[in-house]
This record gives structure tokens, sequence and C-alpha cells, in this order.
């Protein structure tokens, strides 16, 4: 399920590798006096020497210094932002660990410093088009899907906006507008309220009834919120199985109001396919339980943690009795994730279908080998999104059932370069570098890179896997399904050649319950 993003707090930044006047230029525009800025050369061991005297926050690398300051920073656990001129390509900024992508202005670095505090990511739009051009090359090859693939192209610029399932406003919006409303209701003395609204049980929903009933329940949920909440109230989907309302004017005692009536309707739908529902509700207000936007929404985190662990389908305000619970924001995929799961849909159904029957391989297998829960979400979306590079195959390659020509091999092996690429940086670099190496093979004769043993990432040997699994148990164009017995022997017979020993024995453990099993888990 979804990915987890922390809002950040950055008090110290560290500018590395830039010309000496650029430098005091970028450090005068960037310091304020809440935040300090620190600069150094590109020499690796000035680097890590600064950054564990000065506790630094975020670094911000200069173009010349990705590539080998970058992994450092990766490997010590310290964020950075990547100032591009053209020398180091978005892909293999990502690659590195880069969070932010922008160029070398100072107002560009300002606003992509904000946008991490934010979200967790950046990349600045000017720097983004190669998705946009994979989804138009798509739209003008194929007239006969025009209509949707417009529809889906207009949704990618209006991403930072909306939510394309409930159309209510996205997660970048929430935090945007909650700035702007906390600052008026504090210079006014007047005000605010959040509420974080957690769907109960929906990845058993999605486990029990597939995606699209899960699908159902939150769009149906989005308009019962929308109904609800008044005009000048701001509703958003802040992730897969959440929603977040700010209230102006609104008191806690209000928002509490609201969140009962939230509560009440959506006990009262009865869902397609589904049944009936719940959620769980926490609220929080300014200026009683935080001054900060940050603040806010984690005193709401405080509150939702409470309402689902202890109560369970309620409402709950935080106070003093929560204040010292330590929770995780759960912020999921951004919305463009969910648009490129789309389009794998839509070039091709049974692409989609595959891709979320390994996704359940890959999290039982993942769970056999004591993956963490937030290491479990990146590696579903890596599986989600394994095959996007596919989107640009064309039908003569993808469909084909004869034998396939050198030519039409060299397209297949690049299509994981492709899929890298056009996930950019809207993805967390684990999740990037997974697709990227799905096809690598243990013994290193796979593609694109030719990589072998644990050089290759973890999730793409799990990945490589469950995907070859979810293709021999699955009907394909030139090669019907097999059973469950003769494809866990393919699998042993591979092991120490095309897949990792270590994957193969706890898919074999786990698969050997037989694949329902292995789905419910997943689920």
């Amino acid at each position: 399920m979804p990915m987890v993003w922390l809002r950040m707090k950055i008090h110290s930044l560290l500018l590395i590798g830039f010309n000496p006047s650029a430098a005091a230029a970028f450090s005068d525009y960037l310091s304020d006096s809440t935040r300090t800025v620190s600069l150094v050369d590109a020499s690796v061991g000035v680097v890590g020497d600064t950054v564990v005297e000065r506790n630094i926050d975020l670094a911000v690398l200069a173009a010349d210094a990705v590539a080998t300051i970058g992994p450092g920073l990766s490997q010590a656990g310290v964020p950075f932002l990547a100032c591009l001129d053209g020398a180091v390509g978005v892909g293999e900024a990502i690659s590195v660990g880069a969070i932010g992508i922008t160029s070398e202005t100072a107002e560009d670095i300002d606003i992509a410093i904000g946008a991490v505090r934010r979200a967790g990511n950046y990349i600045d739009p000017r720097l983004a088009g190669s998705i946009f051009s994979e989804l138009v090359r798509l739209h003008r090859r194929d007239a006969q899907r025009t209509k949707e693939l417009e529809d889906l192209v207009e949704q990618l610029h209006d991403v930072a906006a909306t939510d394309y399932l409930t159309g209510l406003h996205s997660r970048g919006y929430f935090f945007d507008r909650l700035t702007v409303e906390l600052d008026r209701a504090l210079r006014h003395g007047r005000p605010v309220s959040v509420l974080i609204v957690d769907i109960d049980g929906l990845n058993d929903i999605n486990g029990r009834r597939g995606r699209d009933a899960g699908d159902r329940v939150i769009r149906d949920i989005g308009i019962v919120i929308g109904d609800v909440v008044r005009s000048v109230d701001i509703a958003c989907r802040t992730g897969g199985d959440e929603f977040a309302v700010i209230l102006p004017e609104t008191s806690p005692d209000g928002a509490f109001l609201v969140a009962e009536r939230i509560r009440e309707s959506v006990r009262g739908l009865v869902v397609g396919g589904v049944g009936s529902v719940t959620v769980s509700v926490g609220i929080a207000g300014a200026p009683s339980h935080a001054s900060t936007t940050d603040d806010l929404v984690d005193a709401a985190d405080r509150a939702l943690f409470v309402a689902r662990s202890t109560l369970g389908g309620s409402a709950w305000v935080v106070d003093s009795g929560v204040a010292g619970i330590e929770t995780a924001s759960r912020r999921t995929r951004a919305g463009i994730v969910d648009v490129l799961v789309r389009v794998i849909r839509l070039r091709d159904p049974q692409l989609a279908i595959r891709a979320e029957r390994t996704e359940a391989v890959a999290i039982a297998i993942g769970t056999r080998l004591g993956l963490s829960t937030g290491r479990l979400e990146h590696l579903a979306v890596a599986a989600l999104l394994s095959d996007v590079g596919k989107i640009g195959l064309p039908d003569s390659i993808l469909y084909k059932t004869s034998p396939l020509t050198d030519e039409d091999w060299s397209a297949i092996h690049d299509f994981p370069k492709r899929g890298f690429e056009l996930l950019g940086g809207f993805v967390h670099p684990d999740v990037a570098e997974a697709v990227l190496s799905t096809h690598e093979r243990w013994d290193g004769t796979g593609y694109p890179r030719k990589i072998s043993g644990d050089a290759i990432p973890e999730f793409s040997r799990i990945l490589h896997v469950a995907d070859a699994y979810s293709a021999m148990t699955t009907d394909r164009p030139y090669q019907a399904s097999v059973p469950l017995a003769e494809s866990l022997a393919e699998l042993r017979h591979c092991s120490g050649a095309q897949f990792d020993p270590r994957v193969v024995a706890a898919a074999v453990e786990e698969l050997a319950l037989g694949d329902e099993h292995a789905i419910t888990i997943a689920g």
C-alpha cells in the first residue's frame, strides 16, 4: 500500500560545490532567523566533517557535486537537493538518492526547500518533461484512446491541486492552504481546526474485494465529506486511505461536531460490493493545540492514533492525554503514482492485472523475509509500477506470439530505463531503483546493467521472483499458465542463476501454502 513521507524541519542548510560568488549569494538569500547556511567545497572529507559538526538537516548540491557527494550523503542518511544545469540528468540524481531536483537559482532552491519540508520530495516542473512527453507520444500514437489519454495528460498538470479519484483537493494543496489559513488565523486571533479522516480496514477491503471495490469506497467517502463540509472548508484526499479537512473559523469543539456528521454519514453508506464502512477521525485546532502547520497536523495525527487504536470508528480531539504519543504521518503515494497505474491499465489491462498479482506475491515474500511495514509499502508501489516502461512498447512487440527478433529484444531491454526516467522524482528512490533493476539476474546476465548478486537492490530481487511466478501462473498470448507445483519447481531450478536463493526459499515457503494464502497476506 502507500508509501510514507515524514514532514521535515529544516533549520540548518549545507551548500556544496558551488563557486564562491554563487555560494555567497545563495547563502544571503536563503538565510533567515530560523535557518542557518554553511558553505563547503566538494571535498568528501570536508563535507562529512561539516555534516557531523553542524547537525545538517538538508544539503544542496551543485550539479558537478551530485555524482561524487550524493551517494555518501544518502548512505549517511542526510537528505539533499540536486541543482541541475544539464550536466547531470534527473534519473542519475534520483539514483544517487536526491529527494529533490531543481535548478541553480536562489529562488528555485528556496521553493524546493519549502516543498521538501512539506511533502518530502520535489521535482521542478520544468525538469519533469519526460513524463508528460511520454503520455503525449502515447496519445498521438493511439487515436482510439484519445479522450481518456487527454484526460490523463490533463490530470498530470492538475495533480498538484486535485485528486483524480474523488475530485477533492490533493495532499500538496492541503499543506499549502493550511499554511495560509493558519497564518491568517494567528494574525487575527481566530481559530482554525484540522480533521484527519482515515478509512477503517481499507487494506482488508482491497485484499478481499479487489482494488476496484476499494476505489469505490474511497470515492463514496470523498463524496460524503464534500457534502458534509461548508463551502469555505477545504476537503482534501491526502493518502490512499486518508482524507484531511481544513475548517477555518472553527474551534476544536465545532470541528468535533463536523467530524461526527462525517462519521455518521459514512456509517449510513452502503458501498456496492462492499457493504457498510466506517472511518476514524483525529481533530486538532489552533491556537489551542499548535501554532505551526507541522505541529497542527501532528496533533491531529496523534488524535487519530487514539481514535483508531483504542476506540475504532470514532472521532477524537487531541488533548494532554495523547500529546505524548509518537506517530508517523501516514502521507501516501503522490497522485502521480495513481495516474501512472491508470495509464498502465489503459495501455494493456493485462499488464495492470499482472502488476497487482505481482504486488500481492511480492508483499507475501517480503513479509516472509521480515521487511518492515515502511519497506513493504515501498515494495508495493514498485510492484505496481514495475512495467511502467512498457507503455511505450509497440503492440507488435507487446502482443507478439512468434519469436522475438534482435530488434525486439533491444526495445524490451530498454524499457526498464524508460520506466526509471519516466518516474523521475515522483517516487521514493528505492522504488525507482527497483523499477530499473527488476530484470537483473543473480548471475549477472540480466538487463539493463548486468549487475549481479547482492549488487541488485533487494526490492528488485523480490520482484523478479514474484513477477516470474505471476507470469508462469497467468495465461499469456504465447504461453498457457502452469500449475502451482510446476511453477515452484521452476523457481527452485533457477535459484542461484536467475534468482536470489534466499528470495526463492522464502517464496517457496510462502507460495507452497497456496496462491490464495499469499494474496490474503498481502492484502
